[in-house]
């Protein structure tokens, strides 16, 4: 059986979702860059 890996959200505003994400989980994230932010979990 497939178990997903990651998981992708779309979002309109990036700087917004990573901070919210950033506070939520308390970690930084990974890989930053100006079109997406990975957190590993």
């Amino acid at each position: 059986m497939l178990e997903p890996t990651a998981i992708v959200f779309i979002v309109n505003n990036l700087a917004m979702s990573s901070h919210f994400y950033q506070t939520l989980l308390g970690i930084e994230p990974e890989e930053p860059s100006p079109a997406f932010r990975r957190f590993q979990l």
